[in-house]
């Protein structure tokens, strides 16, 4: 008798698993609105780096997914060591993407990214000469640069409903866990940015 007790309660729970993984699939599917914002001070504390991004993903309900963000870059350079003392970059990038539940996960694998460089700024002023834009832009890394194709992160949902997702992630590949709250809407990256 206690055998097909624990049997039954084997089943039970997981029947329950499966459960909140199909239900979780179902609400997911959708467009989300998120912003964020993560400080990276560097190794010497003499330049802070923060990077602020606004954020639309979109869940497919057949495993596929995009995002499309706006990420502004400020680095700050406390020593003074740079001829300026504040440098602004500011970028879209779009990511198609794959996506699975997995228990209390959202497993997303880069299938493929792509970056579009818009404003340069030198302590407030915007760089307009295309020659000295280009020849910055070609120095710094875009996300195509550093995020491999094939690459997979998880993100812990800590909870999801018809309007509201928040989950937890490593936003700077630091270890540091950050939580994020997402917004349902039926707005695109262009309604939320100037």
């Amino acid at each position: 008798m206690k055998k097909y007790i624990n049997s039954a309660v084997m089943l039970l729970a997981t029947f329950v698993l499966v459960a909140c993984g199909q239900s979780y699939e179902k609400l997911i599917i959708g467009r989300w609105h998120s912003e964020m914002e993560v400080v990276i001070p560097d190794s010497n504390g003499q330049q802070n780096i923060t990077r602020k991004n606004i954020n639309v993903s979109e869940y497919f309900s057949n495993g596929s997914s995009s995002m499309s963000s706006r990420v502004v870059v400020k680095v700050v350079d406390a020593a003074a060591t740079n001829k300026w003392k504040e440098f602004e970059y500011t970028y879209e990038t779009t990511f198609s993407r794959e996506w699975k539940v997995d228990g209390k996960e959202l497993l997303i694998k880069i299938v493929d990214v792509k970056s579009r460089p818009l404003i340069l700024k030198f302590d407030g002023k915007i760089i307009e000469d295309k020659e000295q834009a280009n020849k910055i832009w070609s120095g710094i890394k875009m996300p195509e640069d550093v995020i491999p194709k094939g690459q997979t992160s998880k993100l812990k949902i800590i909870s999801l409903d018809k309007l509201k997702f928040v989950w937890e992630g490593d936003l700077n590949g630091s270890g540091k866990m950050q939580t994020i709250s997402s917004e349902k809407t039926d707005k695109v990256l262009r309604d939320f940015v100037d």
